[in-house]
């Protein structure tokens, strides 16, 4: 059987109508022990059996620096929306784990009394940034998010209640497949603290930094291709945002967009640029060698199951954030680092004559169904 296989996956969007959430997320704000907060939010749209138990996979997400969920309620937070797409198109539990400090839970008097079902005091409703130090911040930058990932563990499992070796998909959306492949070697490396958890599947959504730049591009060249994805990124954001009316497809997902909480969190980026401009500097290297790192790790101590795990590398035709070369590359190091792993790669793009699809497409519920459908590239 083959191991690495290439796939394009064409979407017809002319006869895609809009459809109503069917779910909510819960977020919930968690203090774990050095003092963070770590945000977690889920929606569970799985399906039961005749004696109420859950069918359906459990895919948790970890979130980009410088994301917030912002409110579940919100059609303004383009994370939020994503997830709930994910989880209806999936019949899947879908966990979104925000990075550390970087909560509303903080910033939000109405909501100061998530964490931990307690009231916050107004020191510690404060700013996200302020029980973040400027130096932990530039450590977590350019530290590969190793720390922030077993926080965001440490977060989850305050949250979830998971069963001991249970199966769990881990998936990166664009910047933030970082924190999925810090995520990824943490649950490997570090499996009494994270319930033994069994990965079977890894999927990998648009990642602009799985390989490393060429070394013969000078320093300005690189920060001006990080300058471009994270622009990138945040104008295809903010078309999802806007539900995908870039394609006309979606005029309205899930009500009208709240302007309230569109300006918190303008205001939000505004006020902490230091971890979104910080949130930059991991693109400088690549994230695939910390998916190496557990792969061999699990291949020699038998911990996770990312040796066999399977591997799903996509790219949206008209995004601009990853790189056809680097996938394959990333994809011909994972099966060299265990014979066991099953990759595939796979370009998304539109029927002829149609817009090309970007990363917002994950906004529209009918397209998501049609990528996790029995042929499609994230089932």
């Amino acid at each position: 059987m083959e191991k690495l296989t290439f796939k394009t996956f064409e979407v017809d969007t002319s006869e895609i109508k809009a459809e109503k959430f069917n779910h909510e997320m819960n977020i919930s704000s968690v203090e774990i022990a050095d003092g963070a907060i770590v945000d977690i939010g889920v929606v569970d749209a799985r399906e039961f059996d005749s004696d109420g138990t859950p069918i359906g996979a459990t895919e948790i997400y970890p979130l980009s620096n410088g994301s917030w969920l912002v409110d579940s309620h919100s059609s303004a937070s383009v994370e939020v929306s994503r997830a709930i797409v994910s989880a209806e198109a999936s019949k899947s539990r879908i966990i979104y784990m925000g990075y550390p400090n970087i909560t509303m839970a903080e910033t939000l008097g109405e909501i100061s009394n998530r964490v931990d079902g307690r009231e916050l005091t107004k020191e510690e409703a404060g700013q996200p940034t302020e029980n973040t130090p400027f130096m932990r911040q530039l450590s977590n930058a350019f530290g590969r998010y190793r720390r922030p990932a077993k926080q965001m563990l440490e977060g989850l499992h305050k949250v979830v209640d998971f069963e001991n070796g249970e199966k769990i998909k881990v998936s990166g959306f664009a910047q933030s497949t970082a924190e999925a492949a810090a995520i990824v070697e943490a649950i490997t490396k570090n499996p009494e603290a994270n319930k033994n958890l069994n990965i079977t599947h890894v999927k990998m959504i648009e990642s602009p930094n799985d390989q490393s730049r060429a070394i013969d591009i000078p320093v300005v060249k690189n920060i001006m291709d990080i300058t471009r994805i994270i622009k990138s990124a945040e104008t295809e954001s903010h078309l999802g945002k806007h539900h995908f009316e870039s394609n006309n497809i979606i005029d309205d997902l899930n009500g009208p967009v709240d302007l309230k909480a569109e300006e918190k969190l303008r205001n939000l980026r505004s006020k902490y640029g230091n971890a979104v401009i910080l949130s930059g500097a991991p693109l400088m290297r690549p994230s695939t060698p910390l998916i190496l790192n557990a792969i061999k790790y699990d291949v020699e101590n038998n911990t996770s199951g990312i040796a066999s795990a399977k591997f799903d590398l996509l790219r949206f035709e008209g995004s601009g954030l990853s790189d056809s070369k680097s996938m394959e590359k990333t994809a011909k190091q994972i099966l060299d680092a265990s014979p066991l792993t099953r990759v595939a790669l796979h370009r998304i793009c539109s029927a002829p004559g149609q817009q090309e699809l970007q990363m917002e497409a994950f906004q529209s519920l009918p397209i998501v169904e049609l990528l996790y459908s029995k042929e499609g590239p994230l089932a």
